[in-house]
């Protein structure tokens, strides 16, 4: 809100300052018809002093000198015509463009720009720096339709994704307040579907908090120096054990080889692991859910797969699957849930360790999705994919 706001107050301030000096634009006009209106009056001028020239040396001797001063009106006349004809070339028809410019950048369309070509001097960096200008606002502009775009999406999700767990946990209060469940057994049923209710809402807000922390740039990360090959062991282990309880095959292999020591934040990293498995299972459609996964060394670093043996993405579809708040299936997003930003989260958190994420998929032949950690954080150095 606070770089909108700034925005705005940019935008009105250059507005008005193309108001107070639209006036200033109607004298370089009078300028250049002057010089328009001067050069036939030179010519004229030049004309009648070489007429008067002639009756005053009209001898044999006089006609050399007329020779000679004619040849002198030619050569200023020439002077004169490629000068003019400079000025208004570099100068005068530049700024007439700058003018006609800043007129629509004054009423909002941005991104206009002017034609450049003219010598390097003060009038082209002039219009260099318009054109920066200009584009910046066009950019500016398209961002903050983008984040208008993606906040009424995303009270449109949240409307319809926490209305579903809150009317049911609503229901079932409602049912033990009225003694429905009269048993035990009815009871801890009611109770136990009240608190997934509950975990699924808390998860829902925690990834809207993330997403939202990430976008400003604004999430604390905790770097250190890891052991990859202990790190991944330790945590596939414990996934694995997790993911047996729902009937999961989780496979692990590492073919890194020699221990690499990598700088992440052990925390993230999970988290990215997580969204991929979870998103991974949401969109499985068989019954016995198989997630393989292996860690591979690159020269910069390490990358990670995991393949699900799910349906797959349509070839044309597999780079938006990592857009916030996507859904590969429209139709099922009801029954799938989510808020369609685990792998939006996942992909920041990646490049935030300075790696890059992707996904490879043959339809009806699973999704593997692919990631990779640099040994150092450096952003301005990108990771090598190589294997």
């Amino acid at each position: 809100m606070k770089n909108n706001y700034h925005n705005h107050d940019f935008k009105h301030k250059y507005r008005s300052h193309c108001y107070r000096h639209s006036h200033s634009h109607n004298d370089i006009e009078k300028y250049r018809k002057h010089i328009k209106i001067m050069r036939p009056i030179s010519i004229i001028i030049s004309l009648l002093i070489l007429y008067s020239i002639i009756k005053l040396f009209s001898t044999e001797r006089g006609i050399y000198v007329i020779g000679f001063i004619l040849v002198i009106s030619l050569l200023k006349e020439v002077f004169s015509f490629l000068y003019f004809k400079r000025l208004t070339t570099y100068i005068l028809e530049p700024i007439e463009k700058l003018k006609e410019a800043v007129e629509e950048v004054s009423v909002g369309n941005y991104g206009v720009t002017v034609n450049d070509s003219v010598p390097d001097n003060e009038i082209a960096q002039l219009i260099h720096s318009f054109n920066r200008m200009s584009v910046k606002l066009k950019e500016s502009e398209e961002l903050q339709k983008k984040y208008e775009l993606n906040r009424k999406n995303l009270i449109t999700i949240i409307s319809h994704d926490l209305k579903t767990p809150i009317t049911s946990i609503l229901g079932y209060v409602q049912g033990i307040q009225e003694g429905v469940a009269h048993s035990s057994q009815k009871l801890n049923k009611y109770i136990n579907i009240i608190y997934q209710n509950a975990q699924y809402t808390d998860k829902l807000i925690n990834d809207l908090f993330l997403f939202s922390t990430l976008d400003i740039q604004k999430l604390d990360f905790n770097f250190t120096k890891t052991s990859i090959k202990a790190f991944m062991e330790d945590l596939f282990t414990e996934l694995e054990l997790e993911l047996k309880e729902q009937n999961i095959d989780l496979d692990y292999s590492d073919e890194i080889g020699v221990d690499k020591q990598i700088e992440l934040d052990g925390k993230r990293i999970r988290q990215v692991i997580l969204n991929i498995i979870n998103n991974a299972i949401k969109y499985t459609d068989k019954q016995q859910v198989i997630i393989t996964c292996s860690l591979k060394s690159i020269d910069t670093g390490v990358k990670l797969g995991i393949k699900d043996n799910g349906p797959g993405v349509n070839p044309q579809k597999i780079n938006d699957i990592f857009n916030q708040f996507y859904r590969v299936d429209e139709s099922r997003s009801k029954d799938i849930g989510g808020l369609g930003l685990g792998l939006a989260i996942a992909k920041e958190l990646v490049k935030a360790h300075n790696g890059e994420i992707w996904a490879e998929s043959d339809t009806n032949n699973g999704t593997t999705i692919y990631f990779t950690i640099c040994e150092a954080i450096n952003k301005s150095i990108g990771c090598d994919l190589n294997e």
